[in-house]
Parts: structure tokens; sequence; C-alpha cells
């Protein structure tokens, strides 16, 4: 309520939002591995809506590296019109270098949003060994973690090697 990152002149539907592990454990503190929840409760005395979540995870500089939402990418709104409740995105384990993050958030329906909130909230990724070689990946290399497959496709051995 009363988020200074609220656009101004919205109706404040969203209640409270929260990052949860995927145990189900809220948290504001990930692994580079762990799976990550974001919830948002709301709660409206207008008609009813199928509510449609939108999030855009940007870096402590404001730079957007993710954004998704339920009206395009593929679910849809939710069939069900309803005036409260709390929608989760899950996002599984999300490559996101050790650093803390900024979240907007945006709930509406099938058409507009009706309540969007800048840094509604924030967490951290915590330094892990990624790619279990044990071994931390350097600072400065990019916001993702990702796993590759390498191949040597043209290569001789040098006469050293021989």
């Amino acid at each position: 309520r009363g988020h200074s990152g609220r656009k101004q002149g919205a109706p404040e539907l969203m209640k409270s939002v929260s990052t949860l592990s995927g145990n189900e454990v809220e948290s504001q503190a990930f692994s580079m591995t762990q799976e990550l929840s974001i919830h948002v409760k709301f709660e409206t005395n207008l008609e009813p809506f199928s509510p449609v979540l939108g999030i855009v995870i940007k870096s402590n500089r404001g730079q957007p590296i993710l954004g998704l939402n339920n009206r395009f990418a593929g679910t849809g709104p939710f069939p069900t019109r309803v005036s409260s409740g709390i929608v989760a995105c899950d996002l599984g384990a999300v490559p996101l270098v050790p650093g803390t993050y900024r979240v907007d958030i945006y709930l509406g329906d099938e058409y507009r949003d009706f309540d969007v909130v800048t840094d509604a909230i924030e967490f951290s990724i915590l330094p892990s060994d990624y790619y279990g070689t044990g071994k931390l990946a350097p600072a400065g290399t990019g916001s993702l973690r990702w796993n590759a497959e390498w191949k040597l496709l043209d290569g001789e051995p040098s006469e050293k090697e021989r």
C-alpha cells in the first residue's frame, strides 16, 4: 500500500508481493540454482476480472533483464474472473548471476494493466558453484549463466601432443 513505485492515480489492487523458493518458503536471497516464484496478493472492490500478471526483473542499475506476463507468454488470462486472490509466477531456476535484482509488477486483465508498481520487491542471488566445477565465474561477465554444450569440431593435435 502506498508504495512509492506505484503509478500515480492507479487503483491499489496489489496488496503484497513476495518471492518464494521452490519449496514455497518466503525468502529474498536465493542460490543460483534455486527455484524462484513471485506471488502477488490482490483485491478489488471493482468488477471481478481474469488476472494477468506481468513482471520485469531488472539489474541493480535498473536495466531490464527479463520481462514476461501471462497476456503474451502463451497461457493467456485465467479462465476464472475473481475479485481477490494470489497470482503466482513460477520461474524455475533462474540463471541470474550473483547480485541484487529489483522487480516491476503489472496487474491487469487481458486488455490492460490496472495497477503498476516499479521496484515492487528486491531479491538477491548468492554466489554458488553453478557449473559444478568448483570455480566461480568472474564478476562482470554478463547478467546470466547458461549451460552450453562445448565441442571441438576440427582440430589437429600439435606435434608436442602426438
